[in-house]
């Protein structure tokens, strides 16, 4: 028996479900120094467009796989549970 034939890939759901549990909680951090360090820093174009731009791919992902998510098991697909 080769590599490929013992393979199982997650259906969307299942990775969805893996990624929700392995998130962090923001309440977590003490981000007193983050806003001190903000503070001092005079020029704010690159980070700005480095957030944004992040801001933008996460958008991105989550409209793409959410169609999968939404598609997954429907008639047209050919997908079955």
């Amino acid at each position: 028996m080769n590599a490929t034939s013992e393979t199982r890939l997650h259906d969307p759901q299942t990775l969805y479900r893996h990624w929700e549990d392995s998130q962090w909680s923001p309440w977590e951090f003490d981000l007193t120094d983050d806003r001190e360090q903000w503070a001092r820093i005079e020029d704010r174009t690159l980070v700005s467009f480095v957030l944004g731009s992040l801001m933008v791919a996460e958008e991105r992902i989550t409209t793409k796989f959410s169609g999968l998510v939404a598609a997954y098991g429907s008639a047209d697909t050919g997908i079955a549970d």
